[in-house]
């Protein structure tokens, strides 16, 4: 062995030695931070999320206070601790008098033209903390803290911190460069303390203001990705990158509570109930419209048992079908042959996308992400190379009667899977395909017949009443002109949810349509440079074509940013495409995963939030549903319950402060 071979091992030692000590200190650092005390001011952290009836003043860092104020925090994560307020009177009434109170105590506070710090204790245990103010005049507050202290528990964050980071970087150090290595160390460092920050203590987040919060959680996103990306190739790194995003933008949803028909079908149900869903309605009790969803019952059953009433619960079994259909997503992709950076990428581009947020956010639109596992299985196992077997055709027919006892959008399965057969599948396999469509088209057809006689009234009614697409008229040939740009405009060119729900389909700018329809053009295009990137955007083009068909039956609005789960993996198919154009240079490469991320991520994390019960939709729900005795009282007690204590939880600080409003 010569001199330098032996200070070649040496050197990566001292390498991966100095990567640890930056990992780690990476590690200790955020643990150290999210762990701490919380100080918010006018210039300082999320302020509007930890009060009601204070605004800002002319002066930086300073907030004006009206004669009733509540200062809460909800999520702490049960330290005691100590709620602080500093206030100080107005030059115009030097002298104000607080009277703070919070559950039994009670503080009378006289506060002068100086700061006076009102502080009240926070038990050990207390997750939520109201402070009610009551002020004779208008105040300051130049300071909301809630001061605590290092324990046993966020010990254990922060030093679990710097090992998953450590853990990570030696993993991956000799399988793929270092550069992506130390990225993957420094997220897993952040893995436990944004983990403690949003499932046991969420209040923790309003350190930091809402924008800053969301371009942060997007820069992680990005470098997620990229790191994905250098290890594109190992399934674990890829599983990894798809959980990872699917955490990073919608883990805080786990709070958001139930929505809507949430409250219908988080309940227990007997064998002979869910039995009952195999041959008819999947919502017995007839207060959700007649679908066939077995499959759906059974999971809110399973969840049931599971969690109880505990929201978070069902909401963790979202987060967990999204990120397995992501995950089942990448395997198909690379099964059709696709390179694994943009089967990787593509799969990431559909799980970050807006059109999917609905899934995470509103329990009730698990049925979307669980059908869709089934459905992109059911494909995986339709595109398995060489001849079916007796097995191999089992499986199929079972995960396409799975899928369709999940939802109706599975209807188009036999088209998507013409779609691959013809496209993006080997030509000499064909003849042995055959007998797999075979398969499917037989279950489909079985599904169509068992549908039309259990919902024979409802067939009738769907052909007879005709589609409303966004205020869809088949009479205005305008409107026609702006169908097909109106279906891809949300999938490869969307906006803000809100945005899009709220603009009928005739007040779209053509301009935007036109630009939407550019933009699937270019896709196409880019694609086009190979040959299997150009089928792979072929199939991207035209997959959103066949799966909305379903869809378009609906006597309702369709809302694609509810629905249009399935129709939102074109855009990984497209994505792929383009990235096999790109893959020979990883710099082109990570420069498409950071647009994409900058672009999709702010947007799936405003769909998600619009299920908030401060969320358009929350708002919406809330407002609605309050003032329906009847609903409510259709309720088992359980759930009827829980609804009050949600419409309580969601105006009791805003009632406080502005006794006019329009909470029902």
């Amino acid at each position: 062995m010569t001199a330098s071979d032996s200070r070649a091992p040496a050197a990566s030692r001292r390498a991966l030695f100095a990567a640890a000590v930056l990992v780690g200190a990476i590690g200790v650092s955020a643990g150290a931070v999210v762990t701490s005390s919380l100080r918010l001011d006018g210039a300082t952290g999320d302020w509007r999320g930890a009060s009601e009836g204070l605004y800002r003043s002319g002066q930086p860092g300073i907030l004006m206070a009206g004669r009733q104020v509540v200062v809460h925090f909800h999520g702490l994560d049960g330290r005691p601790a100590v709620l602080e307020v500093v206030a100080a009177a107005r030059p115009a009434s030097p002298a104000v008098i607080l009277i703070a109170t919070a559950g039994r105590e009670r503080l009378e506070v006289p506060v002068g033209l100086e700061a006076t710090s009102v502080r009240m204790p926070i038990p050990r245990g207390t997750h939520d903390v109201d402070l009610f103010i009551e002020a004779n005049a208008i105040f300051r507050v130049s300071r909301i803290a809630v001061i605590r202290s290092l324990s046993a528990t966020t010990a254990a964050v922060i030093v679990m911190a710097a090992f998953l980071g450590v853990t990570a970087l030696v993993m991956t150090w000799r399988t793929g460069p270092r550069g992506a290595a130390i990225v993957w160390g420094g997220l897993a460092s952040l893995a436990a303390p944004l983990l403690w920050t949003f499932a046991a203590d969420p209040a923790s987040s309003l350190r930091v203001a809402a924008p800053t919060r969301d371009a942060l959680r997007v820069a992680v996103v990005a470098a997620l990705w990229l790191a994905g990306l250098a290890f594109a190739r190992s399934r674990l790194a890829s599983a990894a990158a798809i959980v990872g995003t699917v955490a990073l933008l919608h883990l805080p949803t786990v709070w958001y509570g139930f929505h809507q028909d949430d409250f219908v079908l988080a309940r227990g149900w007997s064998w002979k109930e869910l039995a009952s869903t195999l041959h008819g309605e999947f919502d017995p009790s007839g207060m959700i419209p007649s679908y066939y969803r077995p499959m759906v019952r059974l999971s809110w059953a399973l969840d049931h048992a599971w969690w109880g009433p505990w929201t978070a619960g069902y909401h963790a079994t979202n987060l967990c079908l999204h990120a397995a259909a992501g995950v089942v997503l990448v395997a198909l992709l690379r099964r059709l042959a696709l390179p694994a950076p943009g089967a990787l990428l593509g799969a990431l581009a559909w799980v970050a996308h807006p059109l999917a947020a609905s899934t995470t956010a509103w329990v009730s639109a698990r049925g979307d992400s669980l059908m869709a596992i089934f459905y992109l299985a059911a494909l995986l196992a339709f595109s398995a190379p060489g001849a079916p077997t007796r097995r191999s055709q089992v499986t199929l027919a079972l995960l396409s009667a799975l899928a369709f006892g999940t939802k109706e959008m599975a209807a188009s399965l036999l088209l998507a899977a013409l779609l691959l057969h013809r496209v993006l599948l080997p030509r000499p396999d064909r003849a042995l395909r055959r007998r797999r469509l075979a398969v499917i088209a037989a279950v489909t057809a079985a599904y169509v017949v068992l549908w039309a006689l259990l919902f024979a009234g409802k067939l009738v009614g769907r052909v007879s009443s005709g589609p409303r697409w966004a205020g869809f008229d088949l009479h205005d040939p305008g409107h026609w002109l702006r169908l097909i740009p109106a279906l891809y405009a949300p999938v490869f060119f969307p906006t803000w949810y809100e945005e899009w729900w709220l603009t009928p389909l005739e007040g779209w700018s053509w301009l935007y349509l036109l630009g939407a329809l550019a933009v699937v053009a270019v896709s196409w295009w880019a694609g086009r440079g190979t040959p299997r990137g150009g089928a792979s955007a072929t199939v991207g083009v035209v997959w959103p074509l066949l799966t909305v068909l379903p869809l378009l039956g609906l006597p309702s609005t369709l809302d694609l940013y509810r629905l249009g789960y399935l129709v939102a993996v074109a855009i990984a198919f497209v994505v792929a495409g383009i990235a096999i154009r790109v893959e020979r240079s990883f710099a082109a490469l990570a420069v498409l995963a950071a647009l994409l991320a900058a672009s999709l991520s702010p947007l799936s994390i405003d769909a998600a939030r619009a299920w908030a019960p401060d969320g358009f939709r929350g708002r919406e729900f809330l407002h609605w549903k309050g003032t329906e005795p009847t609903w409510v009282g259709q309720l088992t007690p359980e759930m009827r319950g829980q609804f009050q204590d949600t419409v309580a939880w969601h105006c009791h600080a805003r009632r406080w402060a502005f006794p006019d409003s329009p909470c029902p």
